[in-house]
């Protein structure tokens, strides 16, 4: 009923706006651009009272297809039609928005099926935490299928069912969780927690060059003050073995994540540049506070807000926010990329050539990971004592290395290796 009323006003539009144009030949005013501003123009005065006839429930379905939540259209835009433009056209409109549960509904389902690592885990992450809750609505289950195989169809209604089991939950938790400023409508509420507590990411932030990839270790030596007290930050409430392996104090292990903090892997604390979350595996605290850990990222995130915390001797504490799915790709196949690089010998003239996974190498200039320095002192004619002393004890390496590979400081072996 909607759309076939617009194509009446549209055609009806057009057609007096042609007259229009004939009684005004006389102006010479018959350019493609004079035209479409009179339809445009013809089209905003008219009034369409078809649309206020309906109810508001009609009226949500309605401007459900023009609308559009915070960081739907753009990763980097916290803004949309809900919440800057919509509530701004009337009053009765405003208040649709405000009172409908179908907009921030579809809303959340749009963005399920566009950013499944990051809505869909988070809307699935709330109903996992209150099963309890969840229980009047039926108990939800794993589902271990390819998505490949589902259809659209299928994927959509999965998507509507979990983010109406995320709504229950939210419904039922108690009334210190889940509570915003304002009268928000319950989708609007699980929207706002996903953002605050999941899209959003704040930590203290390591800042290295590097390559960070989403699942390989990363293993680090931190010694800077500034890097001791992160890593006693994020300890907090766990507790390590010999062997670094973490442990929650008091259990839970299953629902308490691993400690995360934002690795500035490309060297920059500035906002709007990529980052990446890393989840702390494992760690060994030395009596002097340095420490031997292995990191895992688990998602890349871009800068929001940088800030510098007093008294820290240069430990910063920045707001991130995640990447989507193909800007993620954009930075790992970049990273990949460098890993291929053809290094020279020692005399950098090209004779001959050895390739690593890192960087660049050659007699004048070294640039890449300590990998890449290894296998240049290791390709050196008569060389290799200096690469074999740089090789450290890391989970079972050369038993004249350090903690995770500290440069052979520590000849009696590594923490984590012999």
């Amino acid at each position: 009923f909607f759309f076939s009323r617009m194509s009446d006003a549209i055609e009806g539009t057009a057609a007096a706006s042609a007259g229009a144009q004939t009684a005004g030949a006389a102006e010479d005013d018959n350019s493609p651009a004079s035209k479409r501003r009179k339809i445009i123009g013809g089209i905003i005065t008219m009034p369409f009272p078809q649309f206020n006839q309906l109810n508001d429930e009609l009226s949500a379905y309605v401007l459900s297809f023009a609308s559009s939540a915070p960081f739907e259209v753009a990763e980097l835009r916290p803004s949309g039609t809900l919440t800057h433009e919509f509530p701004l056209l009337s009053k009765r409109i405003r208040n649709i928005v405000r009172s409908s549960t179908t907009l921030w509904k579809e809303a959340l389902i749009r963005l399920c099926i566009k950013e499944t690592d990051i809505w869909k885990s988070a809307v699935m992450s709330i109903v996992l935490s209150r099963s309890a809750a969840a229980a009047s609505t039926g108990p939800f289950i794993m589902q271990q299928t390819d998505e490949s195989e589902k259809s659209p169809l299928d994927e959509l209604n999965a998507t509507k069912e979990l983010v109406e089991k995320a709504c229950n939950v939210v419904r039922d938790a108690p009334a210190n969780e889940y509570q915003f400023e304002g009268a928000l409508t319950i989708p609007e509420r699980v929207f706002r927690y996903i953002v605050s507590c999941h899209l959003r990411f704040s930590a203290p932030a390591f800042s290295m060059p590097g390559e960070a990839i989403r699942g390989q270790e990363i293993i680090l030596h931190f010694f800077e003050p500034r890097y001791r007290l992160l890593i006693r930050e994020v300890m907090e409430g766990y507790t390590t073995d010999q062997e670094g392996n973490l442990s929650v104090v008091g259990g839970n292990e299953e629902l308490r994540p691993y400690p995360s903090f934002v690795y500035a892997c490309h060297g920059t604390l500035a906002p709007r540049s990529p980052a990446c979350i890393v989840e702390l595996r494992r760690c060994i605290i030395l009596p002097d506070g340095r420490a031997d850990v292995m990191l895992v990222p688990c998602a890349h995130v871009y800068i929001e807000t940088v800030n510098e915390r007093p008294n820290s001797g240069g430990l910063f504490d920045v707001r991130s926010i995640r990447m989507g799915k193909m800007a993620t790709e954009v930075v790992e196949t970049g990273m990949q990329r460098h890993r291929r690089n053809w290094i020279n010998n020692q005399t950098g003239m090209g004779e001959e050539n050895y390739w690593v996974e890192g960087g660049t190498v050659n007699g004048r200039r070294v640039r890449g990971s300590i990998h890449a320095i290894m296998a240049f002192l290791d390709a050196r004619p008569g060389g290799g004592g200096e690469a074999a002393h740089l090789h450290g004890g890391n989970f079972g390496g050369p038993p004249q290395g350090g903690n995770f590979g500290n440069f052979g400081d520590q000849p009696e072996g590594g923490n984590f290796g012999p």
